[in-house]
Order: C-alpha cells, then sequence, then structure tokens
C-alpha cells in the first residue's frame, strides 16, 4: 500500500518533518455576504472560503509572533469559467495559467511510520490533481490539524509549505552542536497532551511519546529558597504553607474536572453544557491576575508563583482576565502535567504529518503562496497564517472592512531566546530546581508585573522575567550521554532588536 506524496522539486526528498501549540477551531459562519466576511474569487465554478488560524507556539513559546485567531467562514457562491477554456467550469487544461502541477512520489505506509523521517521518494508519478476539496496553507499543528480533519470529511486535499520544513514553531533542530537537540519554539506541551482531537488521533500509533517531570515547574528566589508545582495538587498545597488551602480552594473544583473545562475553553463559546462549573470560572478567571492573586494570597511566595503563571499571557498583570491564564497552568499541571515530547518537539509534527499522509493527504513543501495563483484550483481554501501575511496574499478579493481588520491586528510583544548547550546540568541553589521541567524567574509578583508592564509600553525592562526550561534532565535522548540542553528566553517590544542575552 502506498500513499501520495507531493513534492515541487523534480527529485527532492519528502520534507524532514519538523510545534505545537494548541489547537484553536475557528466558529463557521453559513451568512453568506454578510458585512466584512472574506470573500475570493473562484477560478473554475464552485465555492470558496477563507479563514485564519491560530499560528503561536504552544504554552512557553519562544517565538517572536503573536499568536492570529479569526474564524473561518464561508463566502458567496459564485461562477466562474477558466479562461483558457470558457467551456470548462471545473477542470482546466494543460495550459491554464491557474494550474499548478506536482511531481509526485509514493512512499510505503512502513516508511510513513518510522521515526527516521525526512521520507524517502522511491517513485515518480507526474503531474497529479487538477483540482483539490480543499487546499491548507502553513504547517504549524493548527494547520496539520485543519488538513486532518478536511481529509476525514473530503477525498482530496492538500497542504503547502512555503519552507522545506514542516511543523511551524513546533520544530526540532541542532541550534547549538550537532548532537544536541533544541526546541525551534515551542517545548512543553501541556494543552497538547490535554487535546480531545489530539488523543481522538491516537498519536502514540504514529511513535509519539511524553516525557512528563513529577515537577513541572519550579520557582526559585535570590535566597535560594523556591515554591513549585508538583504533579499532586495537595504536595503543593502543603510546600505553600499558610496559603496551602486558599491554593487549593482555587484550583481544586477545576483540577477535578479539567476535561470539562477545557471542552468548554477550547472552542468558540456557545451555550455552555456545564453552565455552573463555567460560572464558577468565569468568577476567577475575568479578574485581573494582580487583585485576584493579592486576595487570594497572604506570602509574597505565592503570589510571586501565581504571578509568573499569569506573566505567560504576555499582558499586563492589572488587565482583566489575565488570572484566566494563571488558573488554567496550574490546573494543566495538576491534571496532566506540563510534559515534554521525546526527542524534541519535531516528533509532534511528524506524528501529524504521518496521521495526515496515512489517510491519504498530500503535502506540497518548498511551495511559497504570495496570491490564489499559486495554490491549485480548490473548492475551499484553509490559511495557517498570520493576519498580515493573508492581507498580502494577492487575488483573495477580501472587503475592504475584513481588510481593514487585518490591517488593524495589533501584534503582542516579542521575546529574546537563548539555546545552550550544556557540560552539565544547571548548579541551581534549589535542590527542587533540578528535579523541575521548567522554571519561572522572578523574585517577586512587582518584578514580574513591572517586566510585562515595560514591554507592553514598548521598552525594555530593568529586570526581565525570565521562562527556563531544562528537557535534557528528564529526556536523554536530547543531548550526547553526560551532557545537556536548556533554553531561556525573556520578553521584549514587539519588533525590538535589544541583546538581551547577557541578563538571560
Amino acid at each position: 500500500m502506498t500513499t501520495p506524496f507531493a513534492s515541487p522539486r523534480s527529485g527532492a526528498h519528502a520534507p524532514r518533518l519538523d510545534k505545537l501549540q494548541q489547537l484553536s477551531r475557528g466558529r463557521r459562519n453559513d451568512h453568506s455576504g454578510a458585512s466584512g466576511l472574506p470573500r475570493l474569487r473562484p477560478r473554475h465554478g464552485g465555492r470558496f472560503s477563507v479563514g485564519c488560524v491560530a499560528t503561536g507556539g504552544s504554552i512557553l513559546a519562544s517565538d517572536a509572533r503573536q499568536s492570529c485567531l479569526a474564524p473561518w467562514r464561508r463566502s458567496r457562491s459564485r461562477t466562474a469559467q477558466c479562461a483558457d477554456r470558457p467551456s470548462c467550469p471545473v477542470a482546466p487544461s494543460a495550459k491554464c495559467p491557474v494550474l499548478r502541477r506536482y511531481r509526485v512520489f509514493t512512499v510505503s505506509a512502513s516508511v510513513l511510520a518510522a521515526a527516521n523521517f525526512p521520507l524517502r521518494a522511491v517513485k515518480k508519478l507526474g503531474p497529479h490533481k487538477q483540482h483539490y476539496d480543499a487546499v491548507v496553507v502553513g504547517s504549524s499543528p493548527n494547520g496539520l490539524a485543519a488538513a486532518i480533519t478536511l481529509r476525514r470529511k473530503f477525498p482530496s486535499v492538500v497542504l503547502l509549505k512555503a519552507k522545506e520544513t514542516i511543523g511551524g514553531g513546533c520544530r526540532s533542530a541542532a541550534l547549538t552542536l550537532p548532537g544536541f537537540v533544541h526546541g525551534v519554539c515551542s517545548t512543553v506541551h501541556p494543552l497538547a497532551i490535554s487535546s480531545a482531537f489530539f488523543r481522538s488521533l491516537e498519536l502514540h500509533r504514529s511513535g509519539l511519546s511524553w516525557v512528563d517531570p513529577e515537577i513541572p515547574l519550579a520557582h526559585p528566589f535570590e535566597d535560594g529558597s523556591a515554591v513549585f508545582l508538583h504533579r499532586s495538587l495537595d504536595i503543593t498545597a502543603d510546600a505553600l504553607g499558610r496559603d496551602g488551602r486558599a491554593y487549593k480552594d482555587l484550583l481544586q473544583p477545576f483540577v477535578e474536572r479539567h476535561e470539562r473545562l477545557l471542552s468548554l475553553l477550547l472552542r468558540p463559546l456557545p451555550l455552555p453544557a456545564a453552565p455552573l462549573l463555567l460560572a464558577k470560572f468565569a468568577a476567577k478567571a475575568l479578574f485581573p491576575a494582580q487583585s485576584l492573586g493579592k486576595r487570594t494570597f497572604a506570602t509574597q511566595r505565592a503570589l510571586a508563583l501565581f504571578s509568573g503563571l499569569a506573566a505567560h499571557a504576555m499582558i499586563p498583570l492589572h488587565q482583566p482576565a489575565t488570572a484566566a491564564f494563571g488558573i488554567i497552568l496550574a490546573t494543566l499541571a495538576h491534571a496532566v502535567g506540563w510534559p515534554f515530547v521525546k526527542g524534541g518537539s519535531q516528533n509532534l509534527s511528524d506524528a501529524l504529518v504521518r496521521c495526515f499522509l496515512e489517510g491519504g493527504g498530500e503535502i506540497v513543501t518548498d511551495r511559497p503562496v504570495r496570491s490564489l495563483k499559486d495554490m491549485p484550483p480548490a473548492t475551499y481554501y484553509f490559511f495557517d497564517v498570520a493576519p498580515k501575511q493573508l492581507l498580502n496574499l494577492r487575488g483573495l478579493d477580501l472587503t475592504e472592512h475584513y481588510r481593514r481588520r487585518l490591517a488593524g491586528f495589533r501584534y503582542g510583544p516579542g521575546v529574546y531566546k537563548i539555546d545552550w548547550a550544556l557540560q552539565e546540568p544547571i548548579p541551581w541553589k534549589s535542590d527542587l530546581c533540578r528535579r523541575a521541567g521548567t522554571i519561572h524567574l522572578g523574585n517577586s509578583h512587582a518584578e514580574i508585573a513591572t517586566s510585562i508592564h515595560y514591554v507592553n509600553r514598548g521598552e525594555i525592562p530593568p529586570e526581565p522575567y525570565v521562562v527556563l526550561a531544562q528537557p535534557s534532565l528528564f529526556d536523554h535522548s536530547r543531548s550526547p550521554k553526560g551532557r545537556h540542553t536548556a533554553w531561556g528566553y525573556c520578553h521584549v517590544p514587539n519588533g525590538s532588536d535589544a541583546d538581551m542575552a547577557a541578563f538571560i
């Protein structure tokens, strides 16, 4: 049995498959011609849709791009004919300027299931389909998830990728020295392992496995002490001393029903299936992290722990709803952990690619898309890109209202990230830090809040809040024997070229 794999270059190998990020489902809107909806001028007849899927990193992403989340919507159906063959409404001729041919290779299913990507091309087939049911542009886990879902519904789906590597921010590479595997962007994936959609794919059958530290997070202080999140809610609460009861009361309702809570939050918000649970969550989550933390915790150590969690929002902690980020991340730590993908984040993207290809999907790499003409004719188009990228695609015939919305999208802060190849583990003062997968470096709530506030004002903070991951302590496949990897990042203003290496 063979599975088609398309590549735009003659004799090219399939890509070295590349972060998750969480699946962000768009909301479908079937009201044709509604104000502000993007419209496409169809080629060869049929209906077209355009959409934007979130492209940001997962929970500890080090990518400087801000997530874009916009619903995909269907445009009004129109009819059109091929300019080269007016009599043919659906099948353009070989001379049709909008038809893009592909050299297609077949690869065995056993090769797809193997871990030694890149895939090996074994047979040329020549030109392939002239029309697809759906085209997906972009290969982050969101794009791959969209492609897998579409392939379950339609017979012919192709995914286009501008570069040779697949996975977006969910990739791994030897960024420092040979044999040291680093996450290009995302490394820690609590929302991936808790995703109902990813669980339904049974990605372990494609070789995916997780590494789950017993202590997901440690938060050290300058005096050498530290607080931490243990997989056990009870152990964490006990270690927080006088704040233990308040911490447990805050999180226990959500930890116990985390699957239902996440199923409500990780999708568009219809009439909730569990209104009492969602109301209980909203009663806490809609507060600013700063006010909820100060109201809930009596000690500065517990307040700093919660502030460090909420700071992953990259939004000033006095803003409404920032408490939601702290609550969700703490809930995930106790419910599912903050796991690494064994062998690197690349393996998560590889598993998604195998799932898509084994289902009959096709992938074309080294295929930049700058206009509608760069894509094969299809009924539906899905774009896993940022707003400005979508705005710059020619030929989409977007309405002026929707173009203004895209142009007005405000990108959030970026990050400055450093990867290290280490001779030995980091010699932390606290033993807890030597047993934790992720470290938050902010000595107090005030320091963390000030750092995030400065960055959002477009300024470099005097003492940046730093997030650090040390996956090789738990996954020895990421480095040579006896050696280690780690990375750290801090937030910086969007577009900043400041060098933060010395501080980190």
